[in-house]
């Protein structure tokens, strides 16, 4: 409220006004040089009142009393504001996006109604305010490319707005990029063998060299080993045991022990052996032995007994000879190398000849 108090004569004016509704005092403000005096109030309830303004005089000037300015004070329409966030941004195609906006709206503790969610001017999809004003839209039918994504309240959708009471129209706009969606690079590798077939004796160690290389990329995923095919009784040792993830081309020797079973059945035979020539000097003495007959029959009855056990002794010895050259054949394996990650396994054959 503003009173101009104007006076005649060179004398300054000075003091204070009141402002009056009827005969209460709202508030009083003193009068500047150029005889202004201001008043603001936000105090009035709604309705209709007769306003003065009093001007209180001073030593040269008598008091005054403005004519009653009528004032209507009525109810101020709502303002709403509303914000949006889109998660994740920027977004893969084919990810759901998920859209939030909150709605506040003044001289209403809990705004009603539901929200559009707009790309432009085409409608994605509509949410209804929850009792904490926040609405949610999750969608996943965006292309590849950059959208301008506005969430309205009230909602325009169906030509008829929803909101609270007299709301009044509020919008917010962000921008989402839609990424394309990357084939995932699975790491694989290669696995060789080099050298040349090993052949050995029972109970000697058969050595092999492999090669992995990385074939997507330079680095290698995890990767363990493993071999089947192997002669009883025999064991496979790899060093490295295992490849770490992030290696580049790794050379792993492959070491296969066999097991000395085969040496000790050859032992055996060369002790039967032995005793060959035992029996050829029994069949020497065969023919004197016979024919001596001072010493009477029966103790040629008896060397005869003796020499058919030396040639039982005999034919035994003759079969561990055969068992021996029967050994000494080298029997061939065909053991199978497995190395494998998480992902991919790959396979090589070698070859294993024990004596």
């Amino acid at each position: 409220m503003v009173a101009t108090v104007s006076a005649s004569g060179t004398a300054s004016l000075s003091g204070t006004v009141n402002f009056m509704n009827g005969s209460t005092v709202l508030g009083s403000a003193s009068v500047n040089s150029s005889g202004v005096a201001t008043l603001s109030i936000a105090s009035l309830p709604v309705g209709t009142y007769s306003l003065t303004a009093r001007y209180m005089g001073n030593s040269n000037y008598l008091t005054s009393t403005s004519p009653a300015s009528s004032v209507a004070v009525t109810t101020s329409a709502p303002t709403t504001t509303i914000s949006l966030v889109a998660l994740p941004n920027p977004v893969t195609e084919g990810q759901a996006l998920v859209l939030t906006a909150t709605v506040t709206e003044s001289g209403t503790p809990s705004p009603t109604g539901t929200v559009s969610f707009m790309n432009g001017s085409a409608v994605m999809g509509t949410a209804v305010l929850n009792s904490s004003g926040v609405a949610t839209l999750s969608i996943t039918s965006l292309a590849v490319g950059t959208y301008s994504i506005t969430a309205q309240y009230p909602s325009v959708a169906g030509n008829n707005p929803q909101g609270s009471g007299s709301a009044s129209p509020a919008s917010a706009t962000v921008l989402v990029t839609v990424d394309a969606a990357t084939v995932p690079i699975v790491p694989s590798f290669s696995m060789t063998v080099s050298g040349s077939t090993p052949s050995v004796l029972a109970g000697q160690t058969a050595v092999y060299s492999l090669v992995v290389t990385p074939t997507t990329g330079t680095a290698l995923p995890a990767i363990t080993f493993a071999a089947s095919g192997l002669p009883a009784g025999a064991t496979a040792t790899f060093s490295p045991a295992m490849i770490a993830a992030g290696r580049g081309t790794t050379n792993v020797t492959l070491s296969i022990q066999t097991p000395a079973a085969q040496s000790a059945r050859l032992e055996r035979n060369r002790e039967l052996n032995g005793g060959l020539p035992v029996v050829a000097l029994c069949l020497l003495l065969l023919p004197f032995g016979r024919s001596s007959r001072r010493f009477g029959k029966r103790l040629a009855r008896l060397s005869s007994m003796v020499l058919l056990l030396a040639g039982a002794t005999s034919l035994m010895g003759l079969t561990g000879c055969g068992a021996d050259v029967a050994h000494s054949i080298a029997q061939s394996y065909t053991v199978t190398v497995t190395s494998a990650s998480a992902s991919v396994t790959q396979t090589a054959q070698v070859t294993l000849a024990v004596e």
